[in-house]
């Protein structure tokens, strides 16, 4: 018995794990091909690519260039105190590397930092999305952004000089955007296509409030909106339960002697004596607005296969056609013939051929 509990925990531990799995890779900064000699060579990062004049993922950025910084990097990439901030003092949130973008200045120039998720979102699923971001502490920069987040892209994004990317799907923060400490941006999000690339940066249009001043004489540039970034995550989130709406023993009951409506003799033609019971099944789905209703046509052994196909095709669809002139909707039937192929008794019999002959009615609604 222990064995089997710990084979449960195990499994269960093992699905929970998944739901939690980060779909970023490199989340951290903290994988690398080499350690940076310079801030500008993000290139040098492992997964994350610069869309920036790039035609393929990892290609050599040519323009604007997000930053790699590490605590063991070389030059002005170095941490806690890169030699180009004059003072300025970042430690990482996570790890020893981080990464830094440019959201704005006032030569509209914006920087991002991509990448190719793990898998690709899928439609209609909510993930959680998040990542760290700031300014660092000690001397100021010049500026912060009003608005920075995530951008989707279907395809790999690519930048020509400077100007805003324009994903097909975004999620920003909703109010000004200055940090000196990490702050954490975190939002739920429910994908609306499959979307591959996830990317980090300013996505405001030239000329919008993307940016505010500080307005300090001594700060390091006046007019930079530039964040360092850590930790970024995009989680799957568990979907809620679907509970089903169960029907009452009655209900079923009328399901049941509707599965076998009256039709004339080898042919899809109603008969007037089974009006009432088809109308006691539009009740019942007048009952449950959000129930779907399936109809299944099958025939005795009497005749050929393929007529006896086609038979019970057209009886399942006539039975969809008496519903919706009642003001059934059309998209919660449908209705598929069976033929011969599923008897429910033996055909040898009067009794089991006439038992065979029917068209059941599976219905099927959750809250």
């Amino acid at each position: 018995m222990r064995y089997f509990i710990l084979f449960y925990f195990l499994w269960a531990l093992q699905g929970v794990e998944a739901q939690n799995t980060n779909l970023v890779p490199n989340p951290d900064f903290e994988y690398y091909h080499e350690l940076p000699e310079t801030t500008s060579e993000f290139f040098k990062l492992r997964d994350w690519f610069n869309p920036a004049g790039a035609n393929t993922e990892g290609s050599l950025p040519l323009k604007a260039t997000p930053d790699f910084l590490h605590t063991d990097g070389l030059g002005d990439a170095r941490l806690p105190t890169p030699s180009w901030a004059r003072g300025m003092e970042i430690k990482p949130y996570s790890g020893k590397g981080i990464g830094g973008v440019i959201t704005f200045n006032k030569r509209n120039t914006r920087e991002y930092m991509c990448i190719k998720l793990k898998k690709p979102l899928e439609k209609n699923k909510k993930y959680q999305i998040s990542f760290y971001y700031c300014q660092g502490k000690g001397r100021a920069l010049g500026a912060w952004a009003t608005k920075i987040g995530v951008g989707f892209f279907l395809n790999l994004p690519t930048q020509q000089t400077n100007e805003a990317l324009q994903p097909q799907a975004t999620v920003v923060t909703p109010d000004t955007v200055s940090a000196r400490t990490w702050r954490k941006f975190s939002q739920e999000y429910t994908a609306q296509d499959t979307y591959p690339y996830f990317t980090i940066g300013n996505f405001a249009p030239d000329g919008s409030d993307a940016r505010k001043v500080y307005g300090l004489n001594e700060a390091i540039f006046q007019d930079w909106a530039y964040y360092f970034i850590d930790l970024v995550e995009v989680i799957e989130l568990a979907s809620p339960p679907v509970e089903e709406i169960k029907i009452t023993p009655e209900e079923e009951k009328i399901l049941e002697r509707a599965s076998y409506v009256q039709f004339k003799t080898n042919e899809a033609t109603i008969l007037p004596e089974s009006y009432q019971i088809l109308d006691d099944v539009v009740a019942l789905l007048q009952r449950y607005p959000a129930g779907k209703l399936r109809l299944e046509g099958h025939t005795d052994n009497v005749g050929t296969p393929a007529h006896n196909l086609t038979l019970s095709q057209a009886r399942a669809d006539a039975i969809r056609a008496y519903f919706i002139a009642h003001s059934v909707q059309a998209e919660r039937l449908t209705a598929q013939g069976f033929g011969l192929a599923q008897p429910k008794k033996d055909n040898a019999t009067e009794e089991g051929r006439a038992k065979n002959r029917r068209v059941e009615m599976i219905f099927k609604a959750v809250k």
